[in-house]
């Protein structure tokens, strides 16, 4: 993680176009607008069942985990990243969202499906392109907060289906697959479409 500007031996301010090094008061400045910024953070993180930035708190929150039923491995690698094994099975008779988190009743959905009355599945993946940040995407549609870090989310989406995808805003389509069809969406630091599709079962 790189140093915050007040933490840096020669820290710069700009004077219009111009660099020149920061004032003791501007450096005290940045100090307390950084602590400030990541008090919030931290604040915001734990109302949603989040842990704190502090590694203990990250080992001990996947060690939570581990208690309920899906969690087949929790990893924490350090820096804020999990590795995860979470399995699930069963008939799908009511909407589902995955995470849910142990200290808290708001749902950052990584993953939902919601049943139609056509018997159809909408599934979505809201959190992938805002990682765990509450500011992203899901904020701005809660006419919330939209500044803070971007997503760092970065991998392949894939969702595999026996039965008929409907439509998809993936940028490829859907494609043959030994269950039936697929179809899947390319994740990276800073996207911001949401992955959708509509599966009739």
């Amino acid at each position: 993680m790189a140093k915050p500007p007040w933490q840096k031996s020669m820290a710069h301010c700009i004077d219009g176009a111009k660099e020149r090094p920061c004032t003791a008061k501007e450096l005290a400045d940045q100090q307390e607008a950084y602590l400030k910024k990541q008090k919030s953070d931290e604040e915001a993180a734990k109302a949603f069942g989040l842990p704190g930035t502090d590694e203990e708190s990250n080992r001990a929150f996947a060690a939570k985990l581990m208690k309920y039923a899906g969690w087949r491995s929790v990893t924490y690698a350090g820096k804020g990243i999990y590795d995860v094994d979470y399995h699930m099975d069963g008939r799908l008779t009511q909407d589902f969202v995955f995470p849910m988190m142990p200290d808290s009743n708001i749902v950052i959905p990584f993953i939902a499906l919601r049943r139609r009355g056509d018997g159809a599945v909408l599934v979505t993946a809201p959190a992938l392109t805002g990682g765990m940040n509450m500011f992203g995407p899901m904020a701005q549609q809660m006419g919330g907060e939209t500044k803070g870090p971007p997503s760092r989310s970065e991998g392949r989406f894939t969702v595999h289906t026996d039965g008929q995808i409907v439509t998809n805003n993936s940028e490829d389509g859907p494609s043959a697959d030994p269950a039936g069809q697929q179809v899947h969406w390319d994740i990276a630091p800073g996207s911001n479409k949401v992955p959708e599709t509509l599966i009739r079962l």
